[in-house]
């Protein structure tokens, strides 16, 4: 999926990952984000428009993303696109588990 938002009104998101009481509430609302812009379990979207979206620094994102890997929800890897002014640039790929 492009870096766009969809229009969906709500999200599914698995209960275990709702009531794990060992992810923390940002991480919990990171992978409900990532799973309203998932398309198929699978997201392409940079860091900075999710901290955007979420209202809060890059950091708190890069921190919650690496909860999510410690836990075996997520998958991140890096993908290339054609950026701005035709250069080349990169952003994660999130793979929803």
């Amino acid at each position: 999926m492009a870096c766009g938002y969809p229009r969906r009104r709500y999200t599914l998101v698995p209960v275990d990952v709702l009531t794990n009481a060992d992810l923390s509430a940002g991480a919990r609302a990171l992978y409900m984000t990532l799973a309203q812009l998932a398309d198929d379990d699978r997201a392409q979207v940079g860091q900075e428009a999710l901290a955007d979206r979420l209202g809060v620094s890059d950091r708190s994102v890069r921190t919650w993303r690496e909860e999510l890997e410690r836990a075996g929800l997520l998958i991140v890897s890096r993908a290339l696109y054609a950026g701005n002014l035709g250069r080349r640039a990169e952003c994660n790929r999130y793979r929803l588990l």
